[in-house]
């Protein structure tokens, strides 16, 4: 007679995760969760704070590349798109030609460009050549940091659309295709053009930090 075939091999049960390492498991993933929802909420919450739509733009006045001052002020009664950048930002240089194209497109109708170089005095000759290779037609003066601070710009591209009042009604930050940049930047100031004139005769001031300004 033959010998029976062994028993088919049997695996040892898995071990039994134990009820309150799966407690701890599920605490931990809880916790994670409400961290990233409080995150995102802060995140919010703070670029509201930086950029602060629905209050009046802080004046500035900054030296111009061909010379001369330029005032935020004295612009009162046109719509300013004041644009924030350098001339090693790549996003700026690919930004430049959408802001050309609306300046030129909308001018007519009382929409202007402040464009303001980041880099501080001494840049003036390298971005008038920057200026003379997009071929800006637009204003271009020179800022500094305390100026950033001032608008509370931490990245560039980034761009603040204020209306004839002075309000600041829109912004840009950042860069993610030239398509959609003029798209959103295009139908933000259609729509501060068809506000029309200058309304108020006083504005609200500029929300200091920690405002939540909405």
């Amino acid at each position: 007679m033959s010998a029976a075939p062994p028993p088919p091999a049997v695996s040892p049960p898995a071990p039994e995760v134990p009820a309150r390492a799966r407690r701890v498991g599920a605490a931990l993933w809880g916790g994670l969760l409400v961290l990233g929802v409080l995150q995102a909420s802060w995140l919010s919450c703070h670029c509201d704070e930086v950029r602060p739509v629905g209050y009046a733009a802080p004046d500035f006045t900054r030296p111009g590349i061909e010379g001369g001052t330029i005032t935020l002020s004295e612009l009162r009664g046109q719509i300013v798109l004041v644009d924030f950048w350098a001339t090693w930002c790549g996003p700026c240089q690919q930004s430049m030609p959408a802001i050309q194209r609306l300046y030129d497109k909308y001018k007519a109708q009382g929409f202007t460009v402040l464009s303001v170089n980041t880099e501080g005095r001494g840049i003036e000759a390298k971005a008038r050549g920057f200026a003379a290779h997009f071929g800006l037609t637009f204003p271009v003066v020179v800022g500094d940091s305390a100026l950033m601070a001032l608008y509370r710009v931490t990245t560039i591209p980034h761009l603040f659309l204020i209306d004839r009042d002075g309000i600041v009604r829109g912004y840009e930050n950042g860069l993610a295709s030239v398509q959609s940049f003029e798209a959103s930047l295009e139908r933000k100031l259609k729509r501060v053009l068809a506000r029309g004139g200058p309304r108020s005769p006083t504005n609200p001031a500029h929300p200091g930090p920690g405002s939540g300004a909405q």
